[in-house]
């Protein structure tokens, strides 16, 4: 990976970026120009009411696939119970898996080299070009919610009551996008470095390379500085948990990490592990100490 070129490293971005447009993100704008923050998620929308079946409250096993019954039902106003991880014996697989929220029509790009002109059936069947990326306060209705009660994180929100999470939710602004533009010059293109912390770069001297990208997105414990050479110094986009971005400085700091990167512009895309994170979130947001959870009285 130290080698590769930086088609590879587009590539690589790419790919990664498709991983989070499965993860649904909302912005927080602070009331200066101070950076943004971007927690992950994955979003459903679908209408209607839906039948459950577990192990506890059914004498018969669930079949493959769980179907749920839409319609005009006003059940859909009203959030559902949680329903636990532990009742199942295998993963449940929902018949309305594949319903995703998704936006408008993207906008016109000219990028030769984008992945939209690609001819591979198989990636063209999968990508999907305006899935909405971003949860914020105003796309999270009661049926939405009931919809993303089926999955657990980061993909949704089983087992967690609705007000527990809402109380976050409801704190973020719509973000402003686009959040990635192309860059003057760039002929409508986006070339981006995914920097993990696994260090394969370490010894790579790839830093100048990973530096000449659009944008450079880095994860969780993102050790850079005295490893310039190797991994760059940019960050314009922070990939973390809760966890991650208050233990790094903890189970890194033998390595160099002092922190959080916090570059001018930059924005933190989170990605909910549990409960712990909305409260985290909701403590941020509110710029108050955590209430609840593992990382009570926080700030």
């Amino acid at each position: 990976m130290a080698r590769h070129t930086p088609r590879i490293f587009l590539l690589v971005c790419v790919t990664s970026l498709v991983l989070l447009m499965l993860l649904v993100s909302f912005g927080f704008f602070s009331e200066s120009s101070s950076p943004s923050t971007l927690v992950g998620n994955r979003s459903f929308f679908v209408d209607g009411d839906f039948e459950f079946w577990d192990k506890k409250a059914n004498s018969t096993s669930p079949p493959d696939v769980v179907k749920t019954t839409l319609g005009n039902s006003t059940k859909g106003e009203t959030p559902m119970p949680p329903l636990n991880r532990s009742s199942y014996e295998k993963l449940p697989i929902w018949d309305v898996e594949e319903v995703y929220n998704q936006d408008a029509p993207p906008r016109p790009q000219t990028c030769a080299q984008s992945l939209r002109n690609s001819e591979d059936e198989g990636f063209k069947a999968a990508f999907l070009p305006n899935i909405r990326l971003y949860m914020h306060k105003d796309n999270v209705n009661i049926s939405e919610w009931n919809r993303l009660s089926h999955f657990n994180n980061p993909f949704g929100f089983m087992g967690h009551k609705y007000k527990d999470v809402m109380e976050a939710v409801k704190l973020i602004p719509k973000p402003n996008e686009p959040l990635f533009p192309p860059k003057p010059g760039s002929n409508g293109c986006v070339r981006c470095a995914v920097v993990g912390t696994a260090g394969i770069l370490n010894g790579s001297k790839m830093g100048k390379e990973i530096n000449s990208h659009d944008y450079v997105i880095r994860m969780n414990g993102a050790v850079i500085k005295g490893h310039e050479e190797d991994v760059g110094n940019r960050t314009d986009v922070y990939v973390h948990t809760a966890h991650s971005i208050t233990a790094s400085s903890h189970l890194f700091k033998k390595y160099g990490y002092a922190g959080a990167p916090f570059d001018e512009g930059i924005k933190y895309v989170m990605i909910p592990e549990g409960l712990r994170d909305y409260y985290w979130l909701t403590a941020l947001l509110k710029r108050q100490r955590v209430a609840s959870g593992v990382f009570r009285n926080h700030r």
